[in-house]
């Protein structure tokens, strides 16, 4: 028997999800949700592999913990609500910087904090209950903002290697979600899914991501 039974379930259900099956159990999607530790074990190691926190990146890192709980959620329950969280936690962390840059000056950290969890809650009421196309054209869109605002924020750093190889990462692992989004070549039972493969591509890509942009922060 599912715990999520009672919930609602995700909008792109019965047929309209990714290629792996969703269970009635606990975890409905086994690959993806144990492929989204992949993020978990991003997060850890860009934690681990620093000295010092600036605050720019202790909100950055809470919003790429935020992305990676919401991943499990959505994967592990296949609930609308879930899958909103899931969408809005990745437009978190592409917006992440820029809020954070815009608002640095101005307020404090618990006024920042507040913003990253009321802005959450904005992106995830906004994609509850959007068609699929709907969910990753938005996605899509903030993620071209984002790319733009990195461009004219890091304007002297952009040719370096470190945000050319996360953009390529991206792309890459984009093109596995949108492969095994278009079920050309889809065993729903298999564990070996292509949206596992966009997590673990993902997650590598927001790890080089990060070494980057607050590698020297300026």
């Amino acid at each position: 028997m599912s715990p999520w039974s009672t919930w609602i379930p995700a909008a792109c259900l019965p047929d309209h999800c990714n290629c792996e099956a969703v269970r009635a159990a606990w975890i409905a999607q086994p690959s993806a949700f144990w492929s989204s530790g992949a993020y978990l074990i991003a997060w850890t190691g860009l934690w681990m592999m620093r000295r010092q926190f600036s605050d720019g990146f202790r909100v950055w890192m809470t919003a790429f913990f935020i992305l990676a709980l919401a991943s499990h959620f959505a994967h592990g329950s296949m609930t609308e609500v879930a899958m909103a969280c899931d969408f809005g936690a990745i437009c978190l962390l592409l917006l992440t910087p820029a809020l954070f840059r815009i608002r640095r000056n101005r307020n404090s950290q618990i006024m920042i904090g507040a913003s990253l969890v009321l802005l959450f809650g904005i992106l995830s009421f906004a994609f509850f209950g959007a068609g699929k196309l709907t969910k990753i054209g938005i996605a899509l869109s903030v993620f071209v903002v984002a790319v733009l605002e990195n461009i004219a924020a890091q304007r002297i750093r952009i040719r370096a290697p470190g945000f050319k190889k996360a953009l390529t990462l991206v792309t890459l692992s984009f093109l596995l979600f949108i492969w095994d989004e278009s079920k050309l070549h889809c065993e729903p039972e298999s564990w070996l899914q292509g949206h596992s493969f966009w997590h673990l591509g993902s997650a590598w890509a927001i790890a080089e991501y990060g070494r980057w942009r607050f590698g020297r922060e300026t």
